[in-house]
């Protein structure tokens, strides 16, 4: 291998280094510069498309929400209990 070609080879791998690194370093840049750290009440932004509207977390909303499900999972088991009960007591006896 002469001078000249040697040094196109080595020009060529420093090339493709650099934009590989180049590369890692956007890739990281970008993750970081979307993402925050999340507290209570604290606005986080979407991190993969920024149409959508930030979602706030909070709390007292995580609260809320899980005791309408409580509330709701109870609530169908009043409203339900009577074939409930028979299809409990078919199952037992």
């Amino acid at each position: 291998m002469n001078q000249q070609t040697f040094q196109q080879e080595a020009r060529r791998r420093r090339l493709i280094n650099r934009s590989a690194a180049q590369h890692r370093q956007l890739f990281f840049e970008a993750i970081h510069g979307n993402t925050l750290r999340q507290s209570a009440g604290q606005v986080r932004r979407a991190s993969r498309s920024p149409q959508r509207p930030a979602e706030i977390e909070s709390p007292a909303i995580t609260l809320a929400v899980q005791s309408g499900i409580v509330l709701g999972m109870v609530g169908m088991l009043v409203l339900f209990r009577a074939p409930l009960t028979a299809a409990l007591l078919s199952l037992i006896g």
